[in-house]
């Protein structure tokens, strides 16, 4: 879902029909506010970290929220995750950051165990406008303890 490459051509086409199809032109702050608010709304748990420092740079509300529940099987609080780095998840953070390092492993999908919980995880990779990856998004997903999506 986020791995999706959008070809500079695509980016034009759907530019010029906005442009041409509306009046109204939002500028890119604005732009860049909708979306942050349709991510933090989605019912998808939503997180992003940096490449240098694997620095956990963006999490959703709706992560926040789900993780609370399982506040007591984390290194930290939910709303303490921004600016932590994904090692604290890890016993072995050298495999993830090699792992992560590489976006020709990605998509990557495994399932997480905490205490009882057991999450999906998907991880895909960011890229800038030029294709270069920038950054890897991570989505949580819980299951029950049947092991069905809730």
């Amino acid at each position: 879902m986020f791995n999706r490459r959008i070809r500079k051509s695509d980016r034009v086409k759907a530019e010029s029909t906005s442009k041409a199809g509306s009046n109204v032109k939002k500028s890119e702050s604005e732009t860049l506010l909708t979306l942050r608010q349709m991510l933090d709304s989605m019912p998808v748990n939503v997180m992003t970290c940096e490449l240098e420092n694997f620095t956990i740079d963006y999490v959703n509300e709706t992560s926040v929220k789900t993780l609370k529940g399982l506040e007591h099987l984390l290194p930290c609080k939910a709303d303490e995750l921004l600016g932590q780095t994904i090692d604290i998840f890890h016993k072995a953070p050298e495999h993830q950051r090699k792992l992560l390092s590489d976006p020709a492993n990605l998509p990557w999908r495994t399932n997480i165990q905490l205490g009882d919980e057991i999450l999906d995880l998907e991880v895909s990779a960011i890229r800038n406008a030029e294709g270069d990856y920038t950054a890897a998004c991570l989505c949580l997903e819980p299951r029950d303890r049947q092991g069905k999506d809730r």
